[in-house]
């Protein structure tokens, strides 16, 4: 696998908006994605699974491993409907994405 530049996404605006088990994705001030999360804690890195209600992959699920590191979410998830990265190393998560998230304030 290979992740993205932070350059190349650094512009794109996207916010990942999360409240209570829902979840929904801007890019640019227009909606893209929503549907539900699942947060599995006792997992080893723990999983977060987004179970996609909205947009083009409605129906579908990301299977994902998250992080905080540095104050900041990190998210590996696998493409659409394919296995759950098993780590956040590049070399581990072939067809996976990477997303650093910042806490709004």
């Amino acid at each position: 696998g290979s992740f993205d530049k932070p350059d190349d996404v650094s512009g794109a605006e996207i916010v990942f908006k999360i409240e209570g088990t829902s979840y929904s994705v801007t890019a640019g001030g227009k909606d893209v994605e929503g549907g539900t999360l699942t947060l599995d804690e006792k997992q080893t890195p723990p999983h977060l699974d987004q179970n996609v209600s909205s947009g083009p992959d409605a129906g579908k699920s990301h299977l994902g491993i998250v992080r905080f590191a540095e104050g900041r979410l990190e998210h590996c998830q696998g493409a659409i409907d394919q296995p759950r990265p098993s780590g956040f190393e590049s070399e581990n998560a072939a067809g996976a994405s990477l997303a650093i998230f910042e806490r709004a304030t």
